[in-house]
């Protein structure tokens, strides 16, 4: 491969990632995924402390879902609500 070859072939790529990254529904997943993954590592770290009982444990992760599922029906209202306006 010639030198020239792979900075155009670099750059080339380089041009698709920046436009795949930078459009709005990557961003929207990139935050909302890192939000998730962020009550993640807290109870992940708590379920890890040796203070931590079965039960404790076990009542942290059903915190942790119902946060989910509340945050899912919301977004879901919210989808529902746009339409009939729309």
């Amino acid at each position: 491969m010639i030198r020239g070859d792979f900075n155009r072939e670099t750059r080339n790529d380089a041009a698709s990632y920046l436009a795949l990254i930078t459009k709005f529904d990557f961003l929207v997943v990139l935050v909302i995924t890192t939000k998730a993954l962020k009550y993640m590592q807290h109870l992940a770290s708590k379920l890890q402390g040796k203070s931590v009982d079965i039960v404790a444990g076990y009542e942290m992760v059903t915190n942790v879902k119902d946060t989910f599922k509340d945050v899912r029906l919301c977004a879901i209202h919210i989808s529902v609500y746009t339409l009939k306006i729309n």
